[in-house]
């Protein structure tokens, strides 16, 4: 990716803006948790805004999860999280983006994203979930039981919702190719044997709307979904060891 950057008067400026936001951000953690569908709704408004840079959503992606992951327990993170994300809500409301626009924001993810990378890892989807999240997936995979028979067109139509709003973001990081990997999974799943139980687990879980992260939150709350499909095709999701670990 090529980043180009605003000058040091407007990188004044914007930390300024930055730390306002911040501030603010701080007094409304208690209600944070009614903030991220917002947020999920103003990424799908990144993603289909002509003029915005597509290959950074996966990173404010991971912004928003460092808002949802830290409201209640780490406010200074999940505030800085919400100072950069409330800046990407008022720019993806303009109808035309500039490319000064572009270099603000290119400022402004690249700062936050390394400023919070810095306190609590790398900006990649495990990094979208808490340790306690990821075991919680382990376990509701591990303990899946094969009560019936695998049936495809019901499975699909289980999933369509999740899947609609999955493919808002096809072609973009870790949400790439969302319609050919969900069908090597049903694939797997039609399959007979115990081998291919990961494969029906994993779309079981992609159907469930209260699964780790509620799907209710929007794309924000889909991060374990795509995680759990993104373990089962790397070959990670089995029943000795932890899928993501």
């Amino acid at each position: 990716m090529t980043y180009w950057f605003p000058t040091k008067s407007r990188v004044d400026e914007l930390s300024k803006l930055l730390a306002g936001y911040e501030g603010a951000a701080r007094h409304g953690m208690d209600d944070a948790c009614e903030h991220i569908p917002h947020l999920s709704a103003k990424l799908g408004e990144a993603q289909n805004h002509a003029d915005f840079p597509k290959s950074q959503i996966p990173r404010w992606l991971w912004l928003a999860s460092q808002y949802r992951l830290h409201a209640a327990a780490e406010p200074a993170i999940a505030s800085r999280a919400a100072a950069a994300l409330q800046f990407l809500s008022i720019a993806v409301e303009k109808t035309h983006l500039t490319k000064a626009d572009v270099q603000d924001l290119n400022w402004v993810l690249e700062v936050t994203v390394g400023a919070l990378a810095a306190l609590v890892g790398s900006a990649d989807l495990r990094g979208c979930l808490s340790e306690s999240e990821l075991a919680g997936i382990d376990a509701y995979l591990a303990e899946f039981k094969d009560v019936d028979p695998f049936d495809r067109d019901a499975v699909v139509r289980s999933i369509k919702p999740q899947l609609g709003l999955l493919a808002t973001f096809g072609g973009v990081g870790d949400l790439t190719s969302i319609e050919a990997k969900i069908a090597a999974l049903l694939d797997a799943a039609e399959r007979p044997g115990d081998q291919n139980k990961p494969a029906r687990a994993a779309l079981h879980y992609l159907a469930d709307e209260d699964d780790v992260v509620s799907d209710r939150h929007g794309v924000i709350g889909l991060v374990d979904d795509t995680a759990v499909k993104a373990g089962f095709l790397a070959g990670e999701i089995g029943w000795d060891s932890s899928p993501f670990r």
